[in-house]
């Protein structure tokens, strides 16, 4: 504020045509006013570049003279830039898993925008709030999205690179995920970190000072003071050690005390700095416990799994009647799923009680389920909800996996049809549906039929 008042008053008093300048103070103050006669005679233009960071680094390409610290500092100079955007994009990271972890599916993030997710926050100062960090995404992941290519942790798709990060892009791209959109933020947040660590990690070891202690900080914990927070002070550190001097003839001459500016910028902005505990959120999504090692974790983890009894499932499937409400009540048992997978739970626990736990008993849900279900039939609820679900689309003369590839579609012939007549009587047709859904969603939907062509 101080400084933009001190510069509108200074080009007020060099603008006032009452006031008779000194040619010394003009050339100081870079103040000119062109005439006829400059703009006749070219060769009278000049041009004297200000002191600037650019400049300051073409100044640094011409001296003989090494300091490591401040060379190092300078290429890596627009990272660090970014990454003082790391606490904005990790407060947003794990708002998104709390809120979406497990209970979000991919064709919702697709088609939501961000603009969307932040219009459902309450409060316009909260809604702000995320406008900001969104403006701060995008400044960062215009500096740092080409070197991504080169950052072995974490591929992402040149199609996700080309992407521009704003308020109208899809939420899935800004859910932090390994694979898919999710890992543009993903390998943002990990490739400033590391060159962060990198950084402060060199310096460190050329520095040999004792008095450097290393030290680290989780990244949830993070805040700008744990950065090298030095854009708004750059500038003023440059020119308190710049000599600066004219001469009759031979024009401006800048120089600079180096070994002093790499002292200042090594005490101010690096020393003591923490290397940071990397431990980015992975969002899960709801279709993400279609696997066979998802329901393997389920039955590991909340052992003894047993089957509800015909009478119990007949109840839920009446209760529930429609489509719709099978759909809706499906979907929370794919939420306590997802939780189970990676948390477990005991077996005896009632589902009412889970999902109280998860802040989910508000959510439409079979009032059946709820009297009837422990942890223990959580499998058995979802083969039984997807079952009655499959039953009444085909009823409806539409196919339950059309999204399946066509070749697994195929009818069976009439000696199939034979066979298997014979031997539904002898099994519990209930079980051997629940099954066989299971083993599709699970197993056969992730067979990749043009490897098994190949192979």
């Amino acid at each position: 504020m101080l400084e933009s008042e001190l510069s509108s008053t200074m080009t007020k008093f060099l603008d006032d045509e009452t006031q008779e300048h000194n040619p010394l103070y003009d050339l100081v103050y870079h103040y000119h006013t062109c005439t006829m006669e400059d703009s006749v005679d070219a060769h009278l233009w000049r041009y004297e570049p200000q002191i600037s960071l650019e400049n300051f680094c073409q100044y640094m390409e011409l001296q003989k003279k090494t300091f490591p610290i401040l060379k190092e500092f300078l290429k890596n100079e627009s990272i660090l830039k970014a990454a003082q955007c790391i606490p904005d994009i990790v407060r947003l990271q794990r708002e998104l898993h709390d809120e979406f972890h497990h209970r979000i599916k991919h064709k919702v993030a697709h088609n939501m925008t961000m603009c969307d997710f932040i219009h459902t926050k309450h409060t316009e100062t909260l809604q702000n709030e995320y406008q900001e960090i969104v403006s701060n995404i995008q400044y960062a992941w215009a500096l740092v999205r080409e070197k991504l290519v080169h950052h072995g942790h974490l591929k992402v798709k040149d199609t996700y690179l080309k992407v521009e990060l704003g308020l109208s892009t899809p939420l899935e791209y800004f859910i932090p995920t390994t694979t898919g959109p999710g890992a543009c933020t993903f390998s943002l947040v990990h490739y400033l970190c590391y060159v962060h660590n990198n950084f402060i990690a060199w310096c460190q070891a050329i520095s040999n000072t004792s008095s450097w202690r290393e030290h680290k900080i989780q990244l949830d914990h993070i805040h700008k003071c744990h950065l090298l927070d030095y854009q708004s002070q750059l500038q003023s550190i440059l020119l308190s050690h710049c000599h600066y001097s004219l001469h009759v003839g031979e024009g401006r001459e800048v120089s600079y005390d180096l070994p002093a500016l790499e002292k200042c910028i090594v005490d101010r902005f690096i020393h003591g700095k923490p290397t940071i505990v990397v431990d980015i959120p992975n969002v899960r999504y709801q279709e993400d416990i279609y696997t066979a090692a998802a329901f393997a974790a389920v039955r590991k983890k909340v052992a003894r799994q047993r089957d509800l009894q015909q009478r119990v499932q007949l109840d839920i499937l009446r209760e529930l009647g429609s489509p719709d409400k099978l759909w809706k009540s499906l979907d929370v048992v794919e939420i306590v799923l997802g939780f189970l997978t990676s948390g477990g739970g005991s077996s005896k626990t009632k589902l009412t009680s889970y999902l109280r736990k998860l802040k989910m008993e508000k959510m439409s849900f079979s009032e059946k389920a709820k009297e009837q279900c422990n942890l223990e039939h959580i499998i058995s609820l979802w083969q039984t909800l997807s079952v009655g679900l499959a039953r009444d689309i085909t009823l409806n003369g539409q196919e339950p996996f059309h999204t399946l590839n066509h070749e697994l579609l195929e009818p069976l012939t009439e000696c199939q049809c034979r066979h298997l007549d014979k031997a539904l009587p002898k099994v519990d047709l209930s079980a051997l549906l629940g099954t066989l859904y299971e083993f599709i969603e699970t197993f056969i939907r992730h067979i990749d039929l043009r490897n098994k062509k190949r192979g």
